[in-house]
């Protein structure tokens, strides 16, 4: 019989033990989602967004309705399209084939790219690296750079006139030196 009320007794300390420790999780876990703010614990992902796209292929389009916006406006527009017109007659003109490379970085981090490591997929499946800056050159030519955290560029590079299927590259991150690849289809 003594046995059975010591067991009893271990059995309903332990119950009380176990309340104890479940009910102080649960203090903990609120205390923690009060001091973390609900930002953090709903962070979007950052990420590095690259894109490339073939100029000789497709003219820009800048579309702005007759007679809508500021006189200002309206010339700052005009201005961009005798802009992209130029740079769409460089590249149409041109003898090679030329790309836009627009980086936006949209992490805490900040990421160098190297101009010549961005290179073209020829049909053959051959890498293919970008042509030297010439004077012909849609610009601004695409450089070796650092992109800042929130920061865009955007650059043109001329390849050796041919048929590409794609682009590679990768870019640096400053403070670890690793690299992170890119691989886009056209």
């Amino acid at each position: 019989m003594r046995a059975l009320k010591t067991l009893r007794s271990t059995t309903a300390r332990l119950s009380r033990r176990r309340f104890v420790y479940r009910s102080g999780l649960i203090v903990l876990g609120f205390c923690v989602l009060s001091v973390f703010p609900e930002s953090l614990l709903q962070a979007q992902p950052q990420n590095v967004e690259v894109q490339v796209r073939p100029l000789n292929a497709i003219a820009p389009e800048i579309v702005v309705p007759p007679g809508r916006g500021s006189s200002a406006m309206r010339r700052t527009t005009d201005d961009m399209r005798r802009a992209a017109d130029d740079r769409w007659e460089r590249a149409r003109d041109s003898e090679n084939f030329v790309v836009e490379v627009r980086i936006n970085n949209g992490t805490d981090r900040a990421y160098l790219i190297k101009a010549n490591k961005v290179s073209l997929r020829a049909e053959s499946g051959e890498r293919v690296r970008p042509l030297e800056a010439s004077e012909d050159d849609p610009t601004p030519v695409l450089t070796d750079q650092t992109i800042a955290p929130g920061a865009e560029i955007r650059g043109y590079l001329s390849f050796p006139p041919g048929s590409y299927t794609g682009a590679r590259g990768f870019l640096i991150e400053e403070r670890t030196q690793a690299n992170e690849g890119f691989s886009i289809d056209f």
